[in-house]
């Protein structure tokens, strides 16, 4: 039981540290993006990139392709919503503060 939940709690904190590695990353590759894109393009991005290889783990045979996507593509909405959403939509936030500079302050 206990290394089960400490799997988990591994595999929440690599997709939430991918997660703000994609909010820079989305930050320089589209600077002219809306806010909200930004945000929604970080939190598939990032626990996107680290669910990526499972089905190199999974698969067995050429018939297994539609179910294993169709549940892929339901596990990483959900995830993106539990874990990535949250995270990109608070770290874009203080982003956008930190690269918008007040005039003023060099005067």
């Amino acid at each position: 039981m206990i290394e089960t939940v400490a799997v988990l709690l591994l595999l929440a904190i690599s997709m939430a540290m991918a997660t703000l590695g994609a909010v820079l990353l989305v930050r320089f590759i589209i600077p002219g993006a809306g806010r909200r894109a930004r945000i929604l393009s970080a939190a598939v991005l990032g626990p996107g990139l680290v669910m990526l290889p499972t089905p190199l783990f999974t698969l067995d045979g050429p018939n297994e392709w539609l179910p294993f996507l169709l549940g892929f593509m339901a596990v990483l909405i959900g995830v993106c919503a539990v874990i990535g959403w949250p995270i990109s939509h608070i770290a874009t936030r203080k982003l956008d503060r930190l690269t918008h500079f007040d005039v003023g302050t060099f005067e």
